[in-house]
Parts: structure tokens; sequence; C-alpha cells
């Protein structure tokens, strides 16, 4: 039971009376409802505190759900009612003492099974859920089962059926600021683009430093083809357009664009990568769609004609974090200054690549330097794309599968590093913001459905550890 802030419930109201607000319902002793949920959510003393606060503030409003006497939702208003009732509090139905006696509805569900959907699709806004895994299988459910209850529905059929969802349908996912790959339409659509891709991490294993790319993909720092297909399907103006990729290492942008009918030229040092990328092209029969280069991409003029392309895509290096090659012209043996440099002149020198009234797509993340400090390669990649003439248009969240991370958070929260599990997906515009829906077909603006959070250190970053004691234990 929560320790309630000094027994602040006993002091504010004296006559504890707890109204119950429904009408028309039957009631029923607490201690007679059998628990169904398990061990789906947790409730922590701060959510449980809010929800007694809550029902001292509006009375009991909600009843109880049941499925043959068992609870399918309100585990967390019993729990927050027996708080109350153990500090002196009684419940009061039309003026009447009704003791521990709650309003309830019966749920018609063919079974257990659906029931527990049920749970899945109305949980208590206070509760957290945890163990959905291990709920799942206790109920003999699979994700197939409850993804219609759950967040932005699809159904799928092979190799990209067409969606009963509209907005899926047109536009692969909805237009929304963040974009979560860890749900499963999201991981239902990457396991078709794999099934078709093959083994795409030739020569870029066991490089990664311990931190965001480390996390992803096993240890291999890989281009979502989802997310590919997704800047292809939003940020094209027609389904044959002619795609620029800076740093064109990545298979799976260059094979997505050509499997979808676009025409690719990239830039890339290795030619290693290139030869497996145009392997996979090759047994794909659209090698004719590519056109990867063996080139330094500063030495972008030569290959790529002015005012040519509809769409400039890369995900480039992020400094040194992760090392591709010890050729030293590329770009993440760079120290943070002359990285800096040669990327704001790649970007100027893409942009007059670019037709006008054209997007170009940038996925990056932060960088910490060797002394814990960001290096702000997000504010940077906008400064040099809006000192190129674009227009900063759209900012996308990519969240990511969280790996590891939860083993390694002990050790860099010592140091009050916030474990990062995304990635920015920023997109820029050349030309004038009122000719978009002209040029891009039924186009629209991302909707937004984040805030940033934006956290700052004054003082040695070295004293972190030392000020900020390690007094809790992050699982």
């Amino acid at each position: 039971m929560p320790i309630l802030e000094s027994d602040k419930i006993s002091d504010k109201i004296s006559d504890k009376i707890i109204n119950i607000r429904t009408v028309g319902l039957p009631l029923k002793p607490i201690n007679e409802f059998i628990a169904l949920q398990g061990n789906l959510k947790i409730m922590d003393s701060a959510r449980l505190n809010k929800l007694i606060s809550n029902i001292l503030q509006n009375g009991f409003i909600s009843p109880i759900f049941i499925w043959q006497n068992q609870i399918v939702d309100g585990h967390q208003r019993i729990k927050a009612l027996q708080v109350l009732l153990n500090t002196g509090y009684h419940l009061y139905h039309n003026g009447i003492d009704v003791n521990d006696m709650v309003p309830y509805i019966v749920i018609d569900a063919i079974d257990r099974t659906e029931a527990a959907k049920f749970i899945l699709t109305y949980n208590s806004q206070y509760g957290q859920m945890v163990g959905l895994d291990e709920f799942l299988s206790d109920f003999k459910l699979d994700w197939a089962d409850i993804d219609k209850q759950l967040i932005l529905p699809i159904e799928y059929n092979s190799k990209f059926g067409k969606s009963n969802n509209s907005l899926k349908a047109n536009w692969v996912m909805p237009p929304f600021s963040i974009l979560d790959t860890r749900q499963i339409y999201w991981q239902e659509r990457r396991r078709e683009w794999y099934s078709i891709l093959g083994d795409t991490s030739f020569s870029r294993e066991h490089v990664l430093g311990d931190d965001l790319l480390g996390t992803i993909n096993s240890g291999v720092s890989l281009f979502d083809p989802v997310l590919a297909e997704i800047i292809f399907r939003w940020f094209t103006p027609h389904k044959n357009s002619k795609i620029l990729n800076l740093f064109a290492g990545g298979v799976e942008p260059n094979i997505v664009a050509a499997y979808n009918g676009h025409h690719i030229t990239g830039i890339e040092l290795r030619m290693e990568q290139i030869e497996h990328t145009c392997r996979i092209a090759d047994r794909l029969k659209i090698n004719h769609k590519l056109n990867i280069i063996c080139d330094d991409v500063l030495n972008l003029n030569l290959h790529a004609p002015n005012n040519e392309f509809d769409l400039i895509v890369s995900s480039p290096p992020f400094y040194s974090l992760e090392q591709y090659s010890t050729n030293p012209d590329d770009f993440s043996n760079k120290n943070e200054v002359e990285f800096d440099l040669l990327m704001e002149k790649v970007i100027l020198s893409s942009a007059s690549k670019l037709k006008d009234n054209r997007f170009a797509v940038f996925v990056v993340s932060e960088v910490r330097r060797a002394d814990g400090s960001f290096i702000g390669f997000v504010p940077k990649v906008i400064k040099w794309f809006l000192a190129a003439g674009f227009v900063y248009y759209n900012e996308i969240v990519l969240i990511n599968s969280i790996g590891t991370l939860p083993f390694r958070i002990n050790r860099a929260w010592s140091n009050r590093k916030i474990g990062r599990m995304h990635q920015n997906v920023l997109v820029f515009f050349k030309g004038f913001v009122k000719n978009i829906e002209k040029e891009f077909d039924t186009t629209r603006i991302n909707g937004l459905l984040h805030q940033k959070v934006m956290v700052f250190f004054k003082g040695n970053i070295q004293n972190i550890k030392n000020e900020f004691k390690q007094d809790i234990d992050i699982a």
C-alpha cells in the first residue's frame, strides 16, 4: 500500500465520503471480484495517488467491467478504493452508505481470450503496461489477434498487399511525426522487405561503438527499408522519380528505390559495398535502375548534373561513431572540425543538383564528444541546409528497437546520459512552399505528435556523476 503524503486525505475531507456517481447499475462488494488481468500492468505510488486524488475530487464515476465475475477493466480503480477504505472512507450511493460495494457492468465475451482482448483495448490511463509478451502467452494470443485493438490498425497481405487502412494504403504508414519501428505493422512490413532483399549487412559488421547504432540490428547499422519506402512514397513527386543518394553505402535505400520504380544515383567511397548492392540488384533484375558511383562524395559535381533530381536522401556518417573504412577520405575518419566543414560543403553542393520545388531528407542522430556532451549534429544539419537555400519543412522522430539499452543504461545514467533510442528524419524543401500541393499530388504535411524536451548542463561535465548520485536501480 502506498504512503499517502502525510495522510493528507484524512486532513482534507473530514467526513470521508466517496460518492458513487453512476445510475442504474448493480453493486457488488469489492472482495467478490476476481482479478483477470494478472501482471499486465503495474501501478506505482505516483500513479496510484493520482488516481486516488481523482476519485476524491470527482467521486467514483467509472464502473468495474467484468466477465464471469472476473475483472476485465477496473483493477487499478479497485486498488485505489481499497487504499481509501482502509483509511476510513465510506462509499455512498444515492445518499446511502453501501460499505465497499461498487457498480459493475458484465461484458458479453465469448471466452476468456476475447475478454483478454478487451483488456488490451480499454486499459486504464493510470496503469503502465508490463509483461505484455507473457500476457499474450498466458491467454493464447498473438500480435495478429490484438493489432486491430492497438494503435494504427493494419492488415497485411504477402508482399505488400493493400492495407485496409486508407492512410497506410496510400502512404505506407500514416504521415505523422512519429514513426515507431517497434510496432507490429512496421515489423511485418520490414520482414517482407528482407525476404526480398536478403542479407544486406555485408562489410558493416563489428564496426559500431557502444552507442545508439550499436543497439540496432544486432550490432550492424542498417537503413531501415520501411523508412526508405516511406521517404520515397512521401517525398517524391511521381513513381519514376530521380533520386540522389549521398553516402550511398547502405543497400536498403538503393534497392528499395529501384524496386519501386525510381532511378537512383548514389556516391559511395567503398567499392566492396557497391558490389554487394549490385549483386542484390542483379538478382532482382533492377540493376538498370541503379547508378552507384565509387568516389568521394566531395566530387559530386563530376557525377551529378545540376537541376536533375527529384529527391536527395542520405544517412550520412555520424562523425566517428561508426567507422566504415580506413580510407583517410572517409568522413568517419575526420575530426569534428574537419567533418563539419566537409559536410557543409556536401550539402551546399547537393543543393544545385536538386530541381526546384523538391525535397531533401537526411536521417541523423545526436553524437557525444569524448567528454559526454552532444556535438549538436541535428541543429548543425538544419543550419547547413538553411544556408544552402532550403526551407526546414518537417521533422520526424524514428523510434528504434530498444536493443541492449536496458543492460547498458545503468552505466550511462551514472553520468545522467539518457538512453537514446530514436533518430531524427529531417526534411527540407527547395523552392516555394506554396507549390508543394501542385507538384506533389494529395500531399499532406506530417501531423505533429511529439514535442521536444531539451536538456542542457551548466558546469564541468566530469562532475555529473559526483553531483547526481546513483540512487535508483534502472532495469
